[in-house]
């Protein structure tokens, strides 16, 4: 059994609800737009903050191109004065295609290691072009080498990053965030957080799996930390140069502060709106309810009486002065309806067998109309078909007549003749068997296929689409074999290629043509007569609506071919246009 709401406090209820939704709603919305405002000033100054680091980066790698360029192109060069006129510069090595030293000039104050010049020797020798390498030389300074070819050899030029490391002091003075650059092996070359452990392997980190790996660059998001146990907000950018990755880390919980100082403010806004809301609303549902409760009496009174005593709401409110109105118009529109219904009832029998027997009769005048269309096509076409015999027969008895009439009639011309006089009535007889069995109307089904089928039609078309020079293509690959009414089938077939025929004579299309095809259970008529407009395309199945120009079709050709196919036959019957012309296809 549905369990019963006391309408008073659902009304509360719900004035309440949609009171407060609002209010939650919009305080998210306020919040949420703080939070994001502030989040976005952050992302901003985050990405300026990437984009020059990548900047200075860049320069770095160009002022290293344009001492390796130097290098390749003075072979005369004097090392010594080439190191000390830079600071960065560490060491220039020369090797020999076996990796033997020729020529090497370092500061003395710098280091380097003969197993890193062989080291990067091998991966040259592997790659077989120019590369960068981020070495760590001691436990502080960091540098790169570069190595490239020239007509000495192979050239090993070693800087210090001492100048990005600056660079990144100046970016991080005063600033919350930490910032952290990594080499394409994983290893950290600066990173100023202390939160960060730089001894582990970078891409088994969590900043690695959980931000880098499922975020684009210089995307702002944040991500638990579970050594910080608090959410870092981050974002990363790549050096395509050097294939570094830098990113900058918002290790505090400022943003999050503000957001809890806002929810505060607000929820204390919220709950005096809800005691207000509270207050009034009691109010407001008696003014609502007490007119609603004395119409439900008087609705109930007139649904067990019938009683039609006017109803009058006393209520400040227009609504409820309409809702008594419409009330009382209610009462009178029911017991004239009612009225009508017993009026209709007396006579609906009798109107029912009116409209059965007019729909009766209609159908009736379809198929009568149909059947006389065909006939006049049946009379048609035996018109074509003898036209041929009967001339012949009129010719060879000209010429009996004409041989007797000068006496050169002899015994044997005159056998001959009246033996080819024979055999044209014998072919006139054989036409009106063919035409009489054609349009039996046999009303058992029978098994039949579509070869027999199209065969049966093209012995009544045949002559008259070669007298109108078509081309009569068949390609029949179906041998299903149906059990179904067979002349009718026959009669849709006969319809679709005489329509073609006639859409192909009308239009004068050059190199006439007209397909019947046949796979597995689907029989298709096509022509190349340029196919069924599309304004009539839902038409073209309606009783009455033709198309022909000399406005003799019936317009029920095509919708007793349908009528045939899908009710008597239980098929579909299909038209579509083909980039040639009319497709029309029988699926049984």
């Amino acid at each position: 059994m549905e369990k019963l709401i006391n309408f008073e406090k659902d009304v509360k209820r719900k004035l309440l609800l949609f009171s407060i939704t609002p209010l939650l709603l919009l305080s998210m919305l306020l919040i949420g737009k703080i939070y994001f405002l502030t989040a976005d000033t952050y992302e901003i100054h985050y990405k300026i903050t990437l984009v020059n680091i990548n900047h200075k980066i860049n320069l770095f790698v160009a002022n290293i191109y344009k001492k390796a360029s130097l290098l390749s192109k003075d072979p005369k060069i004097d090392l010594r004065t080439f190191i000390l006129s830079d600071d960065s510069i560490d060491f220039v090595c020369f090797l020999e295609k076996d990796g033997t030293i020729r020529d090497i000039e370092y500061k003395k104050d710098k280091l380097f290691s003969k197993d890193m010049i062989d080291r990067l020797y091998k991966k040259y020798r592997k790659l077989n072009k120019p590369f960068f390498a981020h070495d760590a030389v001691g436990s502080d300074l960091q540098t790169l080498s570069y190595v490239f070819n020239t007509t000495k050899g192979l050239c090993i030029l070693n800087v210090n990053l001492r100048e990005i490391r600056d660079y990144i002091n100046f970016i991080k003075k005063d600033e919350r965030f930490q910032i952290a650059i990594v080499d394409d092996n994983g290893k950290y070359i600066f990173c100023t957080s202390k939160n960060i452990d730089k001894n582990e392997p970078f891409f088994k980190s969590e900043i690695y799996k959980k931000a880098i790996m499922g975020h684009k660059q210089f995307s702002y998001y944040e991500f638990y930390n579970s050594k910080m146990d608090l959410d870092n907000f981050f974002m990363y950018t790549k050096n395509m140069r050097l294939n570094w990755i830098v990113f900058v880390i918002d290790e505090s919980e400022t943003l999050d502060d503000q957001v809890l100082i806002m929810i505060t403010w607000i929820s204390l806004f919220v709950l005096s709106i809800i005691l207000l809301i509270l207050t009034l609303s009691d109010k407001f549902v008696k003014k609502i309810l007490n007119p609603l409760e004395e119409l439900v009496l008087k609705m109930e009174t007139f649904a067990n009486s019938r009683n039609t005593q006017r109803f009058n709401i006393h209520s400040e409110y227009i609504f409820f002065k309409k809702l008594s109105d419409s009330f009382n118009k209610m009462q009178d529109k029911i017991l004239k309806r009612e009225e009508e219904l017993d009026i209709l009832n007396k006579t609906l029998e009798k109107r029912v067998k009116e409209e059965v027997e007019k729909n009766r009769l209609k159908d009736q005048q379809l198929i009568s109309q149909s059947r006389l269309a065909q006939m006049g096509e049946m009379l048609s076409m035996i018109a074509h078909q003898w036209r041929q015999p009967l001339s012949a027969i009129s010719s060879l008895s000209g010429k009996i007549n004409i041989n007797a009439r000068l006496k050169k009639l002899d015994h044997q011309t005159a056998l001959e003749l009246s033996s080819k006089i024979s055999l044209y009535t014998q072919h006139l007889s054989s036409t009106i068997e063919d035409f009489r069995n054609f349009f039996r109307g046999d009303k058992e089904k029978k098994d039949t296929t579509y070869d027999e089928i199209v065969n049966d039609v093209l012995v009544i078309l045949e002559v008259s689409i070669k007298n109108k020079n078509i081309e009569l293509v068949k390609d029949m690959q179906s041998k299903k074999v149906f059990h179904t009414y067979a002349n009718e089938i026959k009669q849709v077939v006969l319809n679709l290629v005489k329509n073609a025929e006639d859409v192909l004579v009308e239009r004068g299309i050059k190199d006439p043509k007209i397909i019947i095809s046949s796979r597995d259970n689907v029989l298709t008529v096509e022509d190349n007569a340029g196919g069924i407009p599309d304004e009539i395309m839902d038409k073209i199945f309606d009783p009455y609506f033709s198309t022909k120009e000399k406005k003799d079709g019936t317009g029920l050709g095509l919708y007793m071919s349908r009528i045939i196919i899908q009710d008597h036959c239980g098929g579909k019957l299909i038209a579509e246009n083909t980039d040639k012309g009319a497709l029309f296809k029988i699926i049984l």
